[in-house]
């Protein structure tokens, strides 16, 4: 199955319980953020009295066509043919960092040993029928590992959510459930 860690944005609450249980996980003193492989981004909108605050839980997105992978000049990156994801062959880093410059997402960090580390989805952990550790700890159920398709499916689904609620008048509307919009989805096809 290839899947992937879905961040639903509604549901983070900023706890990085999620940058804890990645940190715990792969050794990462969590006193030094440029070696954290998962981060919460706080995103701050609009001004009063319209402002709000979101958060995201980011960490590397496993690119089909990943710019890290193709500017590795030694082959350290490289994409699993099984799984789909962006791994390191820490032997062959030399730590030159230009999978890191290349990375949209600035992913890839130089570790202590002076070799990169990434997020690797906990893929030990899922070779054993675990979640990934920062999905496993989510107290919100906003982390959630799922394979591709589903993945998008559910975007889809939210977006029609939000399209559908900014059409209603605010007096009028009424909660809607993605599970319903699945089940009606199931029943079609």
């Amino acid at each position: 199955m290839i899947a992937s860690i879905f961040c639903d944005e509604d549901r983070c609450v900023g706890c990085c319980a999620c940058a804890i249980a990645c940190a715990e996980e792969n050794g990462v003193d969590l006193r030094d953020s440029s070696v954290q492989m998962r981060q919460v981004l706080r995103i701050e909108e609009g001004t009063a009295p319209n402002a709000s605050i979101a958060y995201l839980s980011v960490s590397c997105t496993h690119c089909a066509n990943a710019p890290c992978v193709v500017g590795c000049p030694t082959g350290a990156l490289y994409i699993d043919q099984d799984t789909k994801l962006v791994l390191v062959d820490a032997r062959l880093c030399v730590g030159c960092l230009s999978c890191s410059l290349l990375c949209p997402m600035g992913a890839p960090r130089l570790g202590k040993d002076s070799t990169i580390q990434k997020c690797d989805m906990c893929l030990e952990r899922v070779k054993t029928g675990l979640q990934p550790a920062c999905v496993q700890v989510c107290p919100t159920g906003a982390l959630r590992y799922l394979p591709v398709g589903e993945m998008e499916y559910v975007e889809q689904c939210k977006t029609a959510l939000k399209i559908a609620a900014s059409s209603v008048p605010a007096g009028v509307r009424q909660p809607i459930r993605v599970a319903n919009i699945a089940a009606e989805h199931t029943q079609a096809v």
